[in-house]
């Protein structure tokens, strides 16, 4: 808009916009003086205005010409700079609230119609725009609500009501469908791919993917990330490939032919040169040596195409298989983590028991043991298969060796006692020293636990129902005192913050809490090595047995009990 007034050239722009509290209206009013205050368009908006009003004693002069902006919010409200400018115009302040008001009025006009009001009503103001009548009615009781909010609350709870809204919802469910790659899309990104890679161009998916919203297409980087790995891509950029090969030999021996004037005859007895043709194109090599069209020509440039397409890739070309490069340190360390995570979660799955047993020996960083099948195989048939070999050696008859009969004697038994350790392990296995390093089991078990590939669930299992209970045992008959037991629960305790990656300040209740309460329902040993010691001696007192019952009335033993209780 261009107003002209007292001698003087206005170039005005009206705008509608948002106030926030990140851009306020003078910046809008700024920004539009800015991008309108330009000579050139100073000195056109000058010519026109020279030509149209002032032809006798036209303006000079960039500075008669000032450029002014209408910035108003859709509220109604005017910028500073505004209203300066329209009080220079003329425009009063009532005329500025009459166009407040028009303002508002339109906008309670749109969002009527947005948000399905009534038609009919009239709306004046801001004021009364809640007092509008709606039209929300439920389409199965026909009842009507305010709000399209309250409509869907009310489908979700009332019972008459809620299996036509879940059967709606499952109908539109079912009907989305996702943005899948079309056959068209998926030529496109492989063509694209196949021109970097001719151009000699890094390959990376955001280059592929700017090359791709050229063309306009709405497709993310994860999107053409996953596309570009799926097996369809793969086999439709491999065609391509193929395809494009195939044109550019052709090319080359279409130009070769222009190039060199080379009859039939001669091109034949060429191709007749090549090893390990099949029967039928040297029988049709021969009947064109005596043809001369460049018909036939093609036809057999074809069928050498697609006899070539059908050998194998190491008689098609001279290419030679590339031997695969050596792995790194670093590199081989990983697959064989993976590998050994593959074979312990395949263990975990079939036996948990025995995966445990592993985890907590050290046994599977050994991997598979024993010999291949084939190895085996082979040493057994070589065995069994040879021929059986007689005993040579000559047979006593009639003599025994009596000596291998004799019963021990008292000095053999003695000598025997002497070299032997003064403890022996029960049925259980438990020996003295193991009694005595309990706490470094248990420092080598939780070591072993922690480098296991496993998750930290199946480290919490293993911990509750394998690592545990066999200290119990050791820990039931060793004499630990409380400030042993302490030290054992606070290493497990830091042994399972470090594999579930809790807070220090986790409190101690959590890991002794039952999955009820919503701990970790590890056995506190504190408390549970006392009371497995006092329930093993009060059964001991059911025995009828006057050795066992002076033992358990000795003092020590009284003082033992009531300690651990």
């Amino acid at each position: 808009m261009v107003v002209v007034a007292d001698g003087k050239v206005l170039i005005l722009d009206v705008q509608v916009t948002s106030d926030s509290h990140v851009t306020s209206l003078g910046s809008k009013f700024m920004d539009k003086v800015a991008y309108y205050d330009q000579p050139d368009l100073k000195e056109k908006v000058l010519a026109f205005v020279n030509d149209k009003i002032f032809q006798a004693v036209p303006l000079t002069g960039s500075s008669n010409v000032t450029v002014a902006g209408v910035i108003w919010s859709w509220r109604g409200a005017f910028s500073k700079d505004t209203h300066k400018i329209l009080s220079v115009l003329g425009i009063k302040k009532c005329h500025i609230r009459l166009l407040t008001a028009l303002l508002m009025e339109l906008n309670c006009e749109i969002l009527r119609k947005n948000c399905g009001r009534v038609p009919g009503a009239s709306v004046t103001g801001a004021a009364n725009l809640n007092s509008v009548e709606t039209g929300f009615s439920c389409p199965t009781c026909s009842r009507s609500f305010p709000s399209r909010i309250g409509l869907s609350a009310h489908r979700r709870q009332s019972l008459l009501c809620k299996a036509a809204f879940h059967a709606e919802t499952a109908v539109c469910a079912n009907s989305r469908t996702r943005a899948r790659w079309t056959d068209e899309e998926v030529n496109v990104l492989a063509r694209i791919e196949m021109s970097l890679n001719q151009h000699g161009v890094k390959l990376t998916n955001a280059r592929v993917l700017a090359e791709y919203a050229k063309m306009n297409a709405n497709r993310s980087l994860d999107s053409i990330k996953g596309m570009r790995r799926s097996e369809r891509y793969q086999e439709r950029l491999s065609a391509l490939i193929m395809e494009n090969n195939s044109n550019e030999q052709q090319q080359e021996q279409d130009s070769e032919l222009a190039q060199n004037d080379t009859t039939v005859a001669e091109w034949a007895e060429i191709q007749l040169t090549i090893p390990d043709l099949p029967t039928n194109l040297i029988e049709l090599l021969r009947a064109l040596q005596s043809c001369d069209t460049r018909k036939a020509m093609e036809l057999v440039d074809k069928v050498m195409i697609l006899w070539s397409k059908q050998l194998p890739a190491n008689e098609v070309g001279e290419k030679s298989k590339v031997p695969p490069q050596p792995l790194s340190n670093r590199r081989r360390k990983v697959l064989e983590r993976r590998q050994q995570y593959r074979r312990m979660q395949l263990m975990y799955k079939r036996s948990r028991t025995l995966a445990a047993n592993q985890c907590l020996s050290g046994e599977w960083r050994e991997g598979a043991s024993g010999f291949p099948t084939e190895a085996l195989k082979a040493y057994w048939c070589a065995n069994f298969d040879a021929p059986v070999k007689g005993d040579e050696r000559p047979a006593q008859i009639g003599r025994t060796n009596i000596s291998l009969v004799e019963p021990f004697t008292a000095d053999e038994v003695k000598r025997i006692l002497a070299d032997s350790t003064p403890t022996a392990p029960g049925l259980d296995g438990v020996k003295l020293a193991d009694l005595r390093r309990v706490a470094e089991k248990l420092d080598e078990m939780l070591s072993n636990l922690k480098t296991a590939p496993l998750k930290p669930q199946q480290r919490l299992y293993i911990l509750r129902h394998h690592l545990i209970p066999k200290l119990l045992h050791q820990l039931v008959l060793s004499p630990q005192t409380s400030g042993r037991l302490k030290i054992i629960d606070c290493k497990i305790r830091g042994a399972v913050r470090g594999w579930l990656t809790l807070p220090r300040d986790t409190p101690i209740g959590f890991f002794y809490a039952s999955y009820q309460d919503g701990g970790l329902s590890i056995s506190c040993l504190r408390n549970l090595i006392p009371c497995l010691q006092v329930s093993r001696f009060e059964k001991l007192k059911d025995v009828n047995e006057p050795d066992i019952q002076a033992v358990l009335n000795h003092t020590h033993m009284r003082s033992f009990i009531c300690k651990a209780r």
